[in-house]
């Protein structure tokens, strides 16, 4: 979950959810797969590597209509990041309430983020 900087917001910061896939280039027909399931977006190169190729979709909107049905009814069941993955869905459901427009709202969730990638990004 990236967290950009972004002087256009009323705190400086914007948190821009993010489902991506790589593969390498020999994998790209998987990559193609995710766009036609999908039916957004599709892959292009890695940027400084060239064999590398990233499927992507980005916005809160986007998650609750593709990405969280495709989760709930195929990957968690089978999935290793089970607490990650609801975390970033608590994170969407902040945004899609407008949390993010109060200060203290974007830091909860500038939190939760840290705590789902980690050191955070």
């Amino acid at each position: 979950l990236p967290i950009l900087v972004n002087p256009k917001t009323p705190f400086g910061i914007q948190l821009q959810p993010v489902f991506n896939v790589t593969q390498h280039e020999n994998g790209l027909s998987i990559l193609q797969s995710f766009s036609t399931m999908f039916g957004i977006g599709k892959p292009h190169p890695k940027s400084g590597s060239p064999h590398i190729w990233v499927y992507a979709i980005s916005g809160y909107k986007n998650m609750f209509k593709h990405v969280f049905p495709f989760y709930y009814n195929y990957v968690l069941a089978f999935g290793c990041k089970i607490p990650e993955f609801e975390m970033f869905h608590a994170i969407c459901v902040m945004l899609e309430k407008g949390e993010h427009e109060t200060k203290e709202g974007l830091i909860k969730m500038v939190r939760l983020a840290y705590t789902v990638q980690g050191k955070g990004k």
